[in-house]
């Protein structure tokens, strides 16, 4: 592999390595507004403290009720299947306006002729 391309591979990594950080800042944040008795952050997540595993030894997870994980999951849940909805009716939306347009150039078609017949 030549220098060159090492340089653009590493560009790439780190571009992703940033996005992929501010995804789990927002993640983070979201986790905090859902429960906030949850006491993370994104450093502890990055380094693989996640506040729904359960240890003997830490007391902070058991802060953490399995019914506010339980709320937490399906809100992620709801979340996504909102953007899939969301995203479903985009398309359809596009679909039916498309539709709509051409019949309406087709009725001022027939508007047209009409007009023109009757005047001759």
């Amino acid at each position: 592999m030549r220098l060159n391309d090492r340089a653009m591979q590493n560009t790439r990594l780190r571009a992703k390595n940033e996005k992929d950080v501010k995804l789990i800042s927002e993640g983070v944040q979201k986790i905090c507004q859902l429960a906030p008795n949850m006491k993370t952050t994104t450093a502890d997540i990055l380094e693989g403290n996640f506040p729904w595993i359960t240890d003997a030894s830490d007391s902070t997870s058991s802060l953490v009720s399995i019914a506010e994980k339980r709320k937490i999951a399906d809100m992620c849940v709801k979340l996504e299947r909102l953007k899939e909805e969301k995203h479903l009716l985009r398309n359809e939306m596009r679909q039916y306006l498309s539709y709509c347009d051409s019949q309406l150039s087709d009725i001022k078609k027939i508007v047209q002729d009409d007009c023109s017949l009757s005047y001759h």
